[in-house]
């Protein structure tokens, strides 16, 4: 008996990721076999309701690491694994109403974090700059089914319009916000 004979014997040293009891192909289908459509979700951003009525759009950031840390050898580098993950910015669209309050509250808001005319309107609570987010994303019964929390949220940005009175079919305008944040947690309902 070879010492290898334990290692190849899937039954008492199965492969990583693959189980070493035998399983039917009707054992190894998903339980649920619902998609996810883009449609399914609801944001809210706690210090902005107005803006949160009217979303029409939310990306979920991408997620990953930075860069894989390479150690330089006498032939190929070595790759090891990094320590360090990365949030992309978080970007929001909605409609804008007549009395521009939702874009005002975006407006105001990185007046707020940012010095725009002194330093004398720095907000002295500067916890109270940053607010959480929940998105909401449910199943194909409407009902909640994952959430995304994100920690620490502020705006960096908001995109502007353009007036135009040559337009014959007008229609509502839209902008999108853009937002940094500390990280965010997905959660199981």
């Amino acid at each position: 008996m070879s010492k290898y004979d334990n290692y190849f014997n899937p039954t008492t040293n199965p492969i990583a990721g693959l189980s070493g009891d035998k399983q039917s192909v009707l054992d190894r289908q998903p339980v649920n076999q619902n998609f996810l459509y883009p449609t399914f979700f609801k944001f809210d951003l706690y210090r902005l309701p107005t803006v949160s009525y009217f979303t029409t759009k939310v990306n979920l950031p991408d997620f990953g690491f930075e860069s894989v840390f390479e150690q330089p050898t006498r032939y190929i580098p070595v790759r090891h694994g990094p320590n360090r993950v990365a949030f992309a910015t978080l970007e929001i669209s909605f409609l804008v109403d007549e009395d521009m309050a939702n874009w005002r509250e975006i407006y105001n808001w990185i007046r707020e974090v940012g010095v725009v005319e002194d330093n004398l309107n720095l907000n002295p609570k500067y916890g109270s700059l940053f607010s959480d987010a929940t998105l909401m994303i449910t199943n194909s019964a409407m009902n909640p089914n994952v959430q995304i929390n994100f920690k620490n949220i502020f705006p960096i940005s908001i995109t502007g319009f353009q007036f135009d009175s040559s337009v014959t079919d007008p229609s509502p305008f839209e902008t999108t916000a853009t937002f940094s944040y500390d990280y965010y947690t997905v959660e199981k309902l």
